[in-house]
């Protein structure tokens, strides 16, 4: 139950993630993903993040190895505050 993501994750993208994420959403357990290429995120990929989040009936989304840029907007917007959240390096 991992995603790779690559790019940027915006308005544009964002909606086609929240697709893949839902059937991963509904069971239990860790949602993994894989941010070690992703470059840019927006306020629409945050709620991309919120959205899988709270969407997950049991575990975590997982966020790992964001790269620098995006692990700084992701401290900036406290997401390891959101429920069911975990950012790992």
């Amino acid at each position: 139950r991992t995603l790779r993501l690559r790019g940027e994750l915006d308005m544009l993208t964002a909606p086609g993630l929240l697709e893949r994420l839902e059937p991963l959403c509904g069971s239990p357990g860790d949602v993994v993903l894989e941010c070690a290429e992703l470059s840019f995120v927006d306020s629409q990929g945050i709620r991309a993040f919120l959205r899988a989040a709270r969407a997950l009936p049991q575990g975590d989304l997982v966020l790992a190895h964001p790269t620098s840029e995006v692990r700084r907007l992701l401290d900036i917007v406290r997401v390891e505050d959101f429920p069911n959240t975990v950012v790992r390096d």
